[in-house]
């Protein structure tokens, strides 16, 4: 599988749960494209949709040694033909695995998640049980906790990490420039679809996507050429809409 089919599995992953909580959006029709990176089919129109991660890229030595156990642990999985599941590992922050440990490290997270394998659709936390410390399943001293979740959506796996420390903080500045990048691109998306939204999706997985919005986000208006925008929590399904104040020159919208 190429990173293409990745990254758009994974992104499709999250429209999904992103469209689930907009309740006109329920019967729609998800089509993937590319500019827009997905089209929605309404029965009256159709939507483009343009999603964005916010991950933050600076990773330190810890966070990059719990990243080569989580990559290792993907890999093992994956090597098993195991179904595809989504995987969120929290650390403990003072013992991240040295390069030594990796593999074991690795060898028994995925032992872990095989004997506490999610029926579909639904939701598993494996939690750190101190009584039993020759159990197959029991975590490696490295791991706090391990949250799987299965989706019917999902044709592929996805391995993250979870930090317990303080999460980035998204600011209206964050969420402008943000959008800014992506105004440049709406007249194109627009020779698809009748209107163009798009959501910032956060918490999606792993640490770098850690983030907690300010409280003026949700106040704060935005320059923007789409016509819908949304904040989108992938943990919590939390959907926040952001308010749009008008752009001059704002690309008109037709019907499709």
């Amino acid at each position: 599988m190429t990173n293409y089919q990745n990254k758009k599995g994974f992104e499709r992953w999250i429209i999904d749960l992103f469209v689930s909580t907009i309740p006109e959006l329920i019967s729609a029709t998800v089509v993937e494209c590319e500019n827009p990176d997905f089209l929605l089919r309404t029965g009256q129109i159709t939507i483009g949709l343009e999603l964005t991660c916010l991950l933050d890229e600076t990773l330190s030595e810890r966070d990059t040694a719990q990243q080569r156990v989580v990559e290792r642990s993907k890999e093992l999985y994956d090597k098993q033909g195991l179904p595809p599941i989504h995987v969120d590992v929290m650390f403990i922050d003072h013992r991240f695995p040295a390069r030594r440990d990796v593999d074991a490290t690795a060898r028994q997270i995925v032992r872990a998640i095989v004997s506490h394998m999610p029926p579909m659709d639904e939701h598993v936390t494996i939690k750190r049980n101190y009584r039993y410390h020759h159990d197959d399943s029991y975590l490696p001293k490295q791991v706090a906790f391990i949250s799987l979740c299965r989706s019917h959506v999902m044709d592929h796996s996805f391995f993250g990490r979870m930090d317990g420390g303080f999460a980035r903080l998204i600011t209206p500045q964050l969420v402008q420039d943000t959008i800014s990048v992506k105004n440049r691109r709406v007249s194109a998306y627009l020779n698809r679809c009748a209107t163009a939204w798009l959501v910032i999706a956060y918490d999606t997985g792993g640490m770098k996507s850690l983030f907690k919005p300010a409280p003026e986000v949700a106040l704060t208006q935005y320059e923007s050429k789409f016509s819908r925008m949304f904040l989108f929590n992938r943990f919590t399904k939390m959907t926040t809409e952001l308010t749009i104040k008008d752009v001059p020159n704002k690309p008109s919208e037709a019907t499709h």
